[in-house]
């Protein structure tokens, strides 16, 4: 009985783990090295950086 208890619970985390990784996406397919990192920058750096305290009352804005 634990042996197929086991067995289960296995084969239920495996599916969880492999369903969770089917949403991925790649987001320069083409591109690789130097090119990625440089593109990956242009695209998702932000223009500002807000300290701590800023960042937290913009965030728990009432």
């Amino acid at each position: 009985m634990k042996n197929i208890l086991f067995v289960y619970l296995l084969v239920c985390c495996s599916y969880t783990f492999l369903k969770g990784q089917s949403g991925h996406v790649n987001v320069f397919p083409d591109q690789t090295g130097q090119t990625l990192l440089n593109a990956l920058v242009t695209d998702y750096k932000t223009g500002t950086v807000l300290d701590y305290s800023i960042a937290r009352d913009t965030l728990f804005q009432n």
